[in-house]
């Protein structure tokens, strides 16, 4: 297993990993900027979560795994404010400590900029309730890579689908 101890699921979103992590038995806690999300967390009986944006990282310090699922990380702007809180998530994580996330493969065709990154507009529904729109920011894995290794994390392995990949990245 990639991930143990205190875990922090950045960006939870309704919940679905973090339910599935408690349920589990992890210590697993969780932030998201939209109180709608955090309010269905409640809902479905997730503890430990709040609303907040990434400012409030360093607030769970100290913790032994970070997740930035289902593209969060792609959520935190343009790829120097994605490099910053890559940093920021490296502080607050245990030695031995684990970072999660992934993105969607950009690849240069027509339809991208050429440079590996890909932007859009989402805006999340939960029901009748429509969340937060907020731009995320995609990009290659192979930029993920140079992300990575510009930082303090040890890059430990890519796994790679067609369309998707996902970053393992270790304290050392």
């Amino acid at each position: 297993s990639h991930v143990s101890g205190r875990i922090l699921d950045v960006g939870c979103g309704a919940g679905r990993t973090l339910k599935y992590l408690q349920g589990q038995g992890f210590d697993a806690v969780g932030f998201d900027i939209d109180a709608i999300a955090v309010q269905l967390c409640e809902d479905r009986g997730v503890t430990g979560t709040v609303v907040g944006s990434f400012e409030i990282l360093p607030q769970f310090s100290p913790v032994d795994a970070l997740v930035w699922m289902t593209r969060t990380l792609c959520a935190a702007g343009d790829l120097s404010r994605i490099s910053d809180l890559l940093e920021a998530s490296y502080k607050i994580c245990q030695s031995g400590g684990t970072l999660l996330f992934d993105s969607i493969e950009v690849r240069d065709d027509l339809s991208n900029r050429g440079d590996g990154v890909r932007e859009d507009v989402l805006r999340f529904r939960y029901g009748d309730q429509e969340g937060l729109p907020f731009t995320r920011t995609y990009f290659a894995s192979r930029i993920a890579e140079r992300l990575v290794q510009g930082t303090m994390w040890t890059l430990e392995q890519i796994l790679r689908e067609e369309d998707a990949y996902l970053v393992v990245a270790r304290k050392v």
